[in-house]
Parts: C-alpha cells; sequence; structure tokens
C-alpha cells in the first residue's frame, strides 16, 4: 500500500486580500438585486470588478490618483513633497507652493501617482478578527465597491 504525502492547506485560507492575490473570488451580495456576486481582480489591470450572476451587474473600481508638487526650494534648498488636495491646482503642470520649511513661493511640477490600496493580514496571532458571532464584516475593498457585504458569519 502507498502512503501519499501530508499536504497542508495554505495559510490564511479566508483572508479576504490572501484570497483576492492568489486570483481566487469572492461571494458577497449584488448591491443591486440581492443575489449572490463575486469580487476578482481583473485581468489585464490591478482592479477589483463586481460581478453579479444573477442580474449581470458589473462595477469596475475607478482609477484613483494622488496629486504631488515637490521640488527643491529656490531660497533654502531643501527638499519638499506636498499631497495636493485643491482640485484647481490639479489640473496644470506646475503650481506654485509655499516651502514647508521657509515659506518661500515656488513653481514646482505636480507629479500624479496612482492611488493603491495596502491591506494588512485580516488574521493576526492565530485569530481572524472578524470572527465574532454578532459580526457582518465589511471589508476595505468591500467599502469602496459601493458598500458590499462580504460574505462572511
Amino acid at each position: 500500500m502507498e502512503q501519499k504525502r501530508f499536504k497542508d492547506e495554505h495559510g490564511y485560507k479566508y483572508d479576504f486580500a490572501a484570497v483576492i492575490r492568489r486570483g481566487e473570488q469572492v461571494a458577497v451580495l449584488c448591491p443591486r438585486c440581492q443575489g449572490q456576486a463575486f469580487i476578482s481582480r481583473s485581468k489585464k489591470e490591478c482592479y477589483y470588478v463586481v460581478r453579479c450572476s444573477h442580474c449581470y451587474y458589473t462595477y469596475q473600481q475607478p482609477e484613483s490618483y494622488t496629486f504631488y508638487a515637490r521640488g527643491v526650494c529656490n531660497h533654502c534648498e531643501r527638499y519638499f513633497n506636498i499631497e495636493i488636495h485643491d482640485d484647481r491646482t490639479k489640473l496644470h503642470k506646475n503650481t506654485n507652493i509655499n516651502c514647508p520649511h521657509c515659506e518661500t513661493r515656488n513653481q514646482v511640477p505636480v507629479h500624479r501617482v496612482q492611488s493603491r490600496e495596502w491591506h494588512t493580514d485580516v488574521i493576526q496571532n492565530g485569530k481572524d478578527l472578524f470572527s465574532s458571532s454578532s459580526c457582518t464584516s465589511l471589508i476595505t475593498i468591500g467599502v469602496n465597491l459601493s458598500g458590499l457585504l462580504i460574505g462572511y458569519t
């Protein structure tokens, strides 16, 4: 009789970020018909996509960018990197920004960086943080994708 080698299950089997990273799908409720839908990563880009199997609703996470003004001050010659929140300033190639060190006005280029979400492991010290009996968890991506409830119970 031939013995089979023991194979352990993948670590973090039910961790949302680990499931998506492995290319698998996560079952959620559709925001339109409350039927079964799935969150997965698109094959071409790194966007999350929700697809409903009942009403064929599809939602793709929109692109989001963060804008920075960075450069070297003309007066104190120190480097600065400031995030821009003003919508009018984001559209221009260059902007006038006060140096955070000496308050001198500088004209610097505006840099557009695609925003990325970083997820930490949901399982910490061998325990799932969302495993309480009365907890229906909203994971970060579920909130970003129109408040979908992920099927953890």
